[in-house]
C-alpha cells in the first residue's frame, strides 16, 4: 500500500492581478502528485511558510486560515480513514470523497468551474485552455449578474445565454466553446454529486467549424521567393522565416518560439544524414518528432548553443502584422496568420495524397477526426478524385 500525505502550499510560479498568489493542497501518493486549488490566495509577503497560514498582515486571514484548515483537516481524514481500513487510495477515490465530504452545501457552478480550472491547471495543464475556459465562466458570470447555482442552469437559461452572447456580437464558434465549457463542468459536478442533471446535454447548438485558411504550393513559393529577395525588408524576412518552417513541419506558434537548438538532431541512415526535430509540444504536453525536408533545413539559422532558441519570433501581434505585410507583396489576397501555416502543411500534404493518418501523426492529433477537418477544406482534391473516372 502506497503512503499517501497532503500538504498546503503557496503556488509561486503564478501571480494574479492582485499581486497575490493562489494557495493549494498537494496530495502525494506514493511517487505521483496532484494539486488542487483551495480558491483562496495571498501576497507573498502575508504567507507563513513554515506553517503554511496567511499572516495577520492579511485583512482577511482568518477566513482564509479556517478555509486551509478545513481542507487539509478534509484531506488527511480521507487519508486516515483509508489507511485504517488498510485499503489503498487512488486519486479518483480521493477526488470523489474530497468534493464530496463537507461540500453538499456547494450549490455554486460559478465557485465549481473556478476551482476546478485552477485545479487542471496546477495538473500541468495547457494554459491556453485555461485563459479560455476562465473566459468562457466570465462570460457566463457577467450575463447571469449573480451567483450561479447547478439548478439554475435550465434550457431557458441556456437560450437566453445563447441570445445574449449573439447580441455582444460573439461568434458562433465562440458561443459553442462558452456552451461546451458550461457542459464539462456541469458533467463533473454530476460525478461528484453536486448537479443531477445537464441542461445543455437538451440544448441543440450545431457546432459549426471555423474556416481555415491555408496556402497553396504556389502562394508558398511566392514567399518564398520573397524571403530570398535583398530588398525585402529585414523586419519581413524575420516574421517570414519561422513562419515558412511551420509551413513544412506544421508546428504550432507556441512551439517554434519555445524551439531550442537541443532539439535539432541528426541521425545517419541509408547513407544519408536526416535531420528532425523533437520537443514536447506545449498544447498536449507530448513528446512530437518530426523529420524535416530541405526547404526546413535551409531555414535553420546557424547552431550556437543548446539551450538557446532556434528563431527571433515577434509576439503574436506584430508576428502577424508584418505576415499581412508579406501576404500584400506577394499579391496573396488571404488574411494570413501564424497558425495558417499550420493549416497550410496538413492541406499540402492531404492534396499530395499522403494518407490521413501519417498526417495525423505528423500535427501530434489525438483523434484523427480532429485531421479529417482539414480534407473538408480541400475542394481540389474532390476534383481530382472525380477526374480519375475520365481514364476509366
Amino acid at each position: 500500500m502506497e503512503n499517501a500525505s497532503a500538504k498546503i502550499y503557496l503556488r509561486d510560479d503564478f501571480t494574479r492581478k492582485d499581486g497575490t498568489k493562489p494557495v493549494y493542497l498537494r496530495l502525494t501518493i506514493g511517487s505521483k502528485v496532484r494539486k488542487y486549488s483551495l480558491g483562496v490566495s495571498a501576497k507573498e509577503d502575508n504567507w507563513d511558510k513554515k506553517n503554511s497560514r496567511v499572516k495577520r498582515g492579511d485583512i482577511k486571514h482568518l477566513n482564509k486560515n479556517l478555509t486551509i484548515e478545513s481542507n487539509l483537516k478534509k484531506a488527511e481524514d480521507i487519508i486516515f480513514q483509508f489507511k485504517i481500513e488498510r485499503k489503498a487510495i487512488s486519486f479518483h477515490e480521493f477526488e470523489t470523497l474530497y468534493n464530496v465530504v463537507g461540500d453538499k452545501s456547494t450549490k455554486s457552478f460559478i465557485e465549481f468551474a473556478l476551482k476546478e480550472i485552477e485545479t487542471d491547471y496546477s495538473n500541468k495543464g495547457s494554459y491556453d485552455t485555461y485563459r479560455t475556459r476562465k473566459s468562457a465562466i466570465k462570460k457566463v458570470k457577467d450575463f447571469a449578474n449573480k451567483d450561479l447555482n447547478f439548478e439554475d442552469i435550465t434550457y431557458d437559461f441556456l437560450k437566453k445565454l445563447d441570445s445574449y452572447m449573439i447580441g455582444q456580437g460573439n461568434s458562433q464558434t465562440s458561443r459553442v466553446r462558452i456552451l461546451k465549457t458550461i457542459k464539462t463542468f456541469i458533467n463533473r459536478a454530476i460525478t461528484h454529486g453536486l448537479a443531477k442533471e445537464n441542461a445543455v446535454n437538451s440544448y441543440k447548438y450545431k457546432d459549426k467549424c471555423g474556416v481555415r485558411e491555408y496556402l497553396t504550393a504556389e502562394e508558398v513559393k511566392r514567399l518564398n521567393e520573397l524571403l530570398g529577395k535583398p530588398e525585402t525588408e529585414s523586419t519581413i524576412k524575420r516574421a517570414l522565416i519561422p513562419f515558412l518552417f511551420s509551413c513544412y513541419t506544421g508546428i504550432r506558434y507556441k512551439d517554434i518560439c519555445n524551439l531550442r537548438h537541443k532539439n535539432i538532431l541528426k541521425v545517419e541512415g541509408d547513407g544519408k544524414i536526416h535531420t528532425f526535430i523533437r520537443f514536447t509540444m506545449h498544447k498536449t504536453k507530448e513528446v512530437q518528432e518530426i523529420p524535416l525536408n530541405s526547404k526546413a533545413v535551409n531555414l535553420l539559422p546557424r547552431k550556437t548553443f543548446d539551450e538557446d532558441r532556434v528563431f527571433r519570433v515577434y509576439t503574436n501581434q506584430p508576428q502577424n502584422r508584418y505576415l499581412k505585410d508579406a501576404a500584400k507583396l506577394a499579391e496573396i489576397k488571404k488574411r494570413i496568420t501564424f497558425h495558417c501555416s499550420r493549416h497550410t502543411f496538413a492541406t499540402l500534404l492531404l492534396g499530395s495524397s499522403v494518407p490521413v493518418e501519417t498526417v495525423s501523426k505528423l500535427l501530434g492529433h489525438q483523434d484523427l477526426q480532429t485531421t479529417l477537418i482539414y480534407a473538408k477544406v480541400l475542394p481540389e482534391s474532390k476534383i481530382n478524385a472525380v477526374t480519375l473516372l475520365d481514364n476509366l
